[in-house]
């Protein structure tokens, strides 16, 4: 089987080293025929006139180490009740007697001491899912949880699955981009105190994610509501992954999910992304004289606009440009490195606009102007900004 080891990823990666004692010191010697004073300062030892003839040998044997990455390998629990996958020297992999190397067969019988109850599995996401050799440690060299179906399905943009999901669905592909929070359900009375605000995480924008990974949710959470950040476990929104699994269509008016198998991050694959951003220059004004217009923002705020692109439909969520219009989300359209959205809001008469322009640029950077007018205010902020590592 085939699992994730192109890229190395940009999540925390924990290197695994065994511990105990590697060697002792040890006496050797010839004999002699020196004699023991048992007094003074020499008491117990053999005289100074023959004490050259002993040497003291360090016989301590230093940590084994890897030379190349086929020296290292993942262990997997023999019993999720064992503990989660683990990366190790393959000579030392017997320091793990309840897991076997990954691809192998699960032992049987399994080792008495590795028969165990637990009340559930533990989470395991993420996981390593490709072994390295980085210094004469091994370490994860990616990390997500492992596709463990063969063969790999075929890649598939988020927006050609999105333009007829039902012609993909019941097959299993690959899809990769960032993730936004889109469409939160929130309790009508959020204390603040628990959890009352749930959303989905949507790959572009446009494909839901769903399904149980290595334990681990696609769905995040909030004790607020309306979030600015939601808390997401161990995936993150304007994060960039790769995902294999099963697309599913519930009906014709509700966006397609791909219920995930396996997942890992990779680097941003386009646009998409979490960007910090920051105002450096903000006018506001009324048409009408005499009327005080003070806005937010101003110079020097800063804040983190998400945004998310399949092949060029945008879609912005962010926590600094929201005047009126909390947790509303900005559809528009990419051309080339040039955006523009808005809240798909239709007002009486003239007024209720707000939008963006910009320029995407390279390495992440972003530029643009908010634009909004709610009838008596006008407003034009400008931003600079690049996307969060």
């Amino acid at each position: 089987m085939r699992h994730f080891f192109t890229i190395a990823m940009a999540l925390p990666i924990a290197a695994w080293a065994a511990p105990g004692c590697y060697g002792s010191v040890g006496v050797v010697g010839t004999a002699d025929s020196g004699t023991d004073t048992g007094a003074g300062p020499d008491a117990g030892h053999d005289t100074v006139a023959d004490l050259g003839t002993d040497t003291v040998v360090d016989t301590v044997t230093p940590p084994s180490t890897c030379s190349v990455d086929s020296d290292c390998a993942i262990l997997d629990p023999i019993d999720c009740c064992n503990g989660c996958p683990v990366v190790a020297l393959r000579g030392e992999a017997s320091d793990h007697p309840c897991h076997h190397e990954r691809g192998t067969p699960v032992p049987d019988p399994m080792p008495v001491e590795c028969m165990m109850d637990c009340f559930a599995c533990p989470p395991c996401f993420p996981q390593p899912i490709a072994a390295a050799c980085e210094a004469g440690t091994c370490i994860a060299s990616a990390e997500g949880c492992p596709y463990p179906y063969e063969p790999d399905p075929p890649a598939m943009s988020p927006a050609v699955i999105a333009a007829d999901p039902s012609a993909f669905s019941g097959g299993a592909f690959t899809l990769s981009g960032s993730v936004i929070a889109r469409w939160p359900v929130c309790d009508d009375y959020c204390p603040g105190t628990t959890p009352c605000c749930d959303v989905a995480l949507y790959l572009d924008g446009v494909v839901r994610l769903a399904g149980w990974p290595c334990d681990a949710s696609m769905t995040c959470t909030s004790s607020v509501g309306c979030p600015y950040e939601w808390d997401c476990g161990s995936l993150a929104e304007g994060r960039s992954y790769e995902v294999m699994g099963e697309i599913s269509v519930a009906s014709a008016y509700e966006p397609p999910s791909i219920v995930v198998s396996g997942i890992r991050e990779i680097p941003p694959p386009g646009y998409g992304g979490a960007y910090a951003v920051t105002v450096t220059s903000a006018m506001h004004w009324a048409d009408d004289p005499g009327v005080d217009c003070i806005r937010t923002p101003v110079p020097g705020d800063s804040g983190r606009l998400v945004l998310a692109d399949a092949d060029g439909a945008i879609v912005i969520t962010n926590d600094l440009f929201q005047e009126a219009w909390v947790c509303e989300e900005y559809w528009g359209t990419r051309s080339g490195s040039a955006f523009e959205a808005q809240i798909p809001i239709l007002c009486e008469g003239c007024c209720c606009d707000y939008w963006f322009e910009g320029t995407l640029g390279a390495g992440g950077a972003i530029s643009g102007t908010y634009f909004s007018f709610d009838g008596v205010c006008h407003s034009e902020v400008v931003f600079t900004g690049a996307r969060e590592e």
